[in-house]
């Protein structure tokens, strides 16, 4: 069982629950998510997620859970629940582990593409380019602190380790 906080009012959040929902299912996994309205609501609403039954938190990636991570992270620990995130940050923050598309490597793709746009190219004409490179980081320390091996290959392939 998989848990996740989500935000009903961010759309990004509401679509990534919807791809861990339709990704859970396809896998024959269950998940759990719960909406957070605001930061007030966020420890409490994951130490309420740790109650019901799960085996991992899988936090999805939105504004209000992204500053408010260290109370998930917090929450996690005392329960004892792995923590996975997608931001590399989140991984240096508690996550055992991250996957996902680097925020750094997009807002490099973005400044190049708004200097075409200034040196006078049509932006019309510029094709879109999703960013593909991921980023997946391993966090040693966190998974010790869980009982969790994280087996040689995976550290191996990692793009960062944290010790």
């Amino acid at each position: 069982r998989i848990g996740t906080l989500y935000v009903p009012a961010e759309v990004n959040s509401v679509f990534y629950k919807e791809q861990l929902e339709a990704t859970a299912k396809r896998l024959d996994l269950e998940l759990e998510a719960l909406g957070v309205s605001s930061s007030a609501e966020v420890s409490d609403a994951a130490l309420a997620l740790c109650g019901r039954n799960i085996d991992v938190i899988c936090q999805i990636s939105d504004n209000l859970t992204g500053s408010t991570f260290a109370s998930i992270v917090q929450a996690a620990n005392k329960s004892r629940i792995p923590l996975i995130g997608f931001p590399p940050s989140q991984a240096e923050r508690g996550a055992f582990m991250t996957l996902s598309t680097d925020y750094y490597d997009n807002g490099v793709a973005s400044a190049r593409l708004a200097m075409r746009v200034l040196n006078g190219e049509d932006p019309a004409h510029i094709p879109f380019v999703p960013v593909t490179k991921t980023t997946f980081t391993v966090n040693l320390a966190a998974a010790s602190q869980l009982g969790i091996t994280i087996p040689d290959s995976l550290v191996n392939g990692a793009d960062k380790v944290i010790r």
